[in-house]
């Protein structure tokens, strides 16, 4: 019995410690994909970048390639502030002969090869503890390597762990209605005033409204 008792006891040490040297394994793995991720960012190599990126982050960004296209001023109205930015963003930006050329994939590196996703301060970030659920990682962010109430989320598939960048939308949006709450007279204002700060052009009224794909 006793024999037996330690025979159970060992099957259950040796699953613990299998377990945390696979997750150590997949922590230096999730490391090693933030990093990558900043280098190509800052780089500004689109295609590498998109391999670093998981179904999700592609997926939300067909969806905003489709209401750049397609939505109307009453559509928009219904988005949250990020969303409408990342749609005005898209009209402001691109123009509609390059727009109606894209799928999510090359969207994303069409924005990254411009410096339109997450270039300032992305090189003060880095990745703090990490938990798993199942095939998800959730990271805390560091910034300057001090905590921060950010967090990534990362999804292994197809056996290969990749960054969400959707998952620190939530939290941008707030930013976003935080800073425009109190010292804007309209949200459109506001976000008139964000695009004309990235490339000084004043945004038309007609953004509001969807492209003729014709």
């Amino acid at each position: 019995m006793k024999t037996r008792n330690l025979f159970k006891l060992l099957i259950i040490i040796v699953g613990i410690f299998s377990l945390v040297m696979a997750q150590k394994k997949d922590e230096k793995a999730i490391n090693a994909v933030f990093e990558s991720y900043k280098k190509t960012i800052l780089a500004k190599e689109g295609v590498k970048a998109l391999a670093l990126l998981d179904s999700r982050t592609k997926d939300y960004y067909g969806e905003m390639l489709e209401l750049s296209l397609h939505a109307d001023s009453l559509s928009l109205q219904k988005l949250n502030l990020l969303d409408k930015l990342m749609v005005l963003t898209l009209r402001h930006r691109v123009p509609k002969s390059t727009l109606l050329k894209f799928d999510q994939e090359t969207l994303l590196i069409y924005a990254i090869e411009k410096g339109m996703i997450g270039e300032d301060g992305v090189e003060k970030l880095s990745l703090g503890q990490i938990r798993f659920e199942d095939n998800k990682a959730i990271a805390a962010v560091l910034v300057d390597n001090v905590a921060s109430p950010t967090a990534f989320d990362f999804y292994k598939e197809d056996g290969l762990w990749k960054l969400d960048l959707t998952s620190i939308f939530e939290i941008a949006n707030a930013s976003f209605e935080y800073i425009m709450v109190g010292d804007w007279e309209s949200e459109e204002a506001f976000l008139f005033y964000l695009l004309e700060e990235v490339n000084g052009k004043t945004p038309s009224k007609d953004i509001w409204k969807a492209i003729d794909t014709k």
